[in-house]
């Protein structure tokens, strides 16, 4: 409308935005209109527009949700664009642009006025603040399993070897070969002692 202030000042981000779309696409890609509900009433009825400025996305014709991120050319077209994506992508890439343009909106109300520039750097912080927590935890979770770990697999097998039952009779059969062994050649060893002590004699 005419008279909205929040409508004209999103008109040259929304104008800019419209035409970034027409040259970068083709045919069949997005493209955003403006509707001015003072002289077309029931349009705005139709699309249930409540308050204005409502940004409403149709897709195919159909209605698709309502906008809702930061009013820059940029996300208007980053979010027009995820339209063409497969749908769990684009639902992920249209999510992650709402956000972060819920968090330059947020930096722009507690923060005392600052420059576009100051903006768009502290607006390419957002990933790390986002998404830094959930990879230290990544990262903390692989250092928690790796010391954890036993690094000498031989003692897992002494382990399996001492929670065994059967352990201690295959340890007793081992002896008995070996003291079985000792006993066979002790008897080999006797007929060449004595055949020595009476080879003795005779000399």
């Amino acid at each position: 409308a005419p008279w909205c202030g929040h409508c004209q000042a999103m008109a040259p981000a929304f104008g800019i935005a419209g035409m970034r779309l027409i040259e970068e696409g083709d045919e069949l890609s997005p493209r955003l209109a403006r509707v001015d509900v003072t002289r077309y009433p029931e349009l705005a009825k139709l699309s249930q527009a409540v308050g204005i400025p409502t940004l409403i996305v149709f897709s195919h014709g159909d209605y698709f949700s309502e906008y809702y991120g930061a009013r820059e050319s940029g996300d208007f077209v980053r979010y027009m664009q995820s339209l063409d994506m497969p749908l769990y992508l684009g639902g992920i890439y249209r999510s992650y642009f709402i956000l972060r343009g819920v968090y330059r909106e947020i930096l722009q109300e507690l923060l005392p006025p600052i420059s576009p520039q100051t903006l768009d750097f502290l607006t390419l912080l957002f990933p790390i603040l986002a998404f830094g927590p959930l990879v230290l935890m990544a990262i903390g979770c692989v250092f928690v399993y790796a010391a954890t770990e036993d690094p000498d697999p031989s003692s897992e097998d002494e382990a399996g070897d001492a929670g065994d039952p059967n352990n201690e009779e295959k340890e007793q059969a081992h002896a008995g070969e070996k003291a079985s062994e000792k006993a066979e050649n002790a008897e080999g060893e006797r007929p060449k002692a004595v055949k020595k002590r009476r080879s003795k004699k005779m000399d």
